[in-house]
Formats: structure tokens, sequence, C-alpha cells
């Protein structure tokens, strides 16, 4: 009688021939969504109960100082947004890091999913969305070498990065001014409201930042782009495709110099 694979040999089969790795993707990203629904849920939760407190508060101590308290709502979503962010940050390493390894194709992995019916297809497709795409993903996808894998990763983990980096600077503006207005609310004076000239500052950090991802980005894109098995026409492909925006017109311009940006995109 034949000897049975054990569970190891098969689960080995089916990673070399990338059944595996997709359902893994695919189970990722189902785990993905509870966990934003999750977090909804839980934003929803603090936001009740904070206006719930706050108006307990004001029934008992009959000072309407105590409304103050409500402008921390504006912080704490902006907090769920960071926290959202981060979690598809989460997601998009994991993925890509089979991806870069030709592993899985994003082009199965929409086509898997868009066949649950069982998945909020809106959501799924907003996440989607935030993969590499191409105009032929199913017929060019497959082909891509791993170096143009890499500098695709890079570029789109990138520009996502300038994206969370104004979702934090935001929730740093909004908590000194919750702060600030409670603050001078509370004391019935207006000294408080000093500390939002403070937010002033986040705009020159956010170009610091900016700078330096874009500085790190060049250097990688640079290595990458003189190895021999490069593939300059399917990167160019993928970075027309790319949001630039959160990216200002005169640090686009110098990527677009050094050949890291599409003159088109």
């Amino acid at each position: 009688m034949p000897n049975r694979p054990s569970a190891s040999d098969s689960a080995r089969a089916a990673s070399a021939s990338g059944v595996y790795p997709i359902r893994t993707a695919m189970d990722l990203t189902v785990h993905t969504l509870a966990r934003r629904g999750r977090g909804y849920r839980t934003l929803v939760v603090g936001v009740v109960t904070l206006v719930l407190l706050v108006m307990t508060l004001w029934l008992v101590v009959g000072s309407s100082r105590v409304l103050a308290g409500l402008s921390y709502l504006v912080p704490a979503c902006s907090l769920y947004f960071c926290w959202d962010a981060w979690v598809l940050v989460q997601w998009r390493r994991d993925l890509f890091r089979s991806w870069t390894a030709a592993q899985i194709e994003f082009s199965a992995l929409r086509q898997g999913l868009g066949m649950n019916a069982a998945l909020p297809q809106r959501a799924v497709n907003g996440m989607l969305a935030t993969l590499p795409m191409t105009s032929t993903p199913a017929a060019s996808e497959i082909a891509i070498a791993m170096p143009t894998r890499t500098a695709i990763e890079r570029t789109q983990t990138t520009v996502h990065a300038f994206r969370n980096d104004s979702l934090i600077l935001h929730w740093l503006a909004h908590v000194l001014m919750a702060t600030a207005i409670s603050v001078a609310v509370w004391l019935y004076a207006w000294q408080p409201l000093l500390v939002c000239g403070a937010v002033l500052v986040l705009p020159m950090v956010r170009v610091a930042m900016i700078h330096a991802r874009v500085r790190a980005l060049s250097a990688t894109l640079d290595s990458i782009f003189g190895q021999p098995d490069f593939q300059a026409s399917s990167y160019a492909e993928f970075a027309t495709s790319v949001d630039w925006s959160p990216i200002p017109a005169r640090v686009r311009a110098k990527l677009v110099s050094r050949g890291c940006v599409p003159s088109q995109a």
C-alpha cells in the first residue's frame, strides 16, 4: 500500500505550484477586511462613549466648559484613519513579500477575490486599487523580472508612505488644536490657544519627510535600474498608472529627470 503524503509535503507541493501562496494571500485579505471592520466598530463605540461621557459630566457638573471635550472627536477619527492606513501597510507588505519573489500574481488575486460574492466588493476593490496595476495585468505580470518587481514595490510603498505621513501629521495637528481649545475653554483664557501656532511647523516637517523619502527611493531605484534584467518598459507602464499627486510638482520633476517617474505621469 503506497504511503500517503504528509500535510507538510502537501503544503510544500501546493506552495511550489503557486496555489498555497494565492490561498494565503486571499486569506490574508479576508483577515484584513475583518480587522478593518472591527476597527471601524471600535471607532463608533469610542465616539458614542466619548459623547455620552461628556454629556454626563455636563449634567453632573453643570458647566458648559465640559462640552469642550467634544473637540477630541476629530482627533479620535483621525487616529482611526492612521490605524486603518497602518493595517493596509501591513497587508501590502506581506503581499509584496510574496509578489517580489514571484510566488503570487496580483491579477490572480484580483480574480480570486472578485469571484467571492460573500466579500464586500467595494471594500475589496478599494484595497486592491492600492496594489500595482498595468493595462494588461494577466499577460504582462507573470513575465516581470524580480528587479523590476522590487522597483515597483519600492515605488508603490513610497507613494503610500507620503499619504500616511500626511495622515499622521493631520492627527498631530488635530490633537494640538483640540487640546488648546479644551484648555482655553476650561480656563477661560486665550493663552492656551497659542499652542495652535505649533501647527505651522508641521508643513515644514512634511516637506522634510518628503525629501527624505524621495532621496531613499531615488537611491534604491538607481541601484536597480543598472541591473541587466531590469525591464524599463514594465516599470514605466506601472509608474504611469500611479497617482503621484501626493508628491509636490517640484520634487516630482526631479524624479522625472532621474528617470524614476515617466514624464507623462
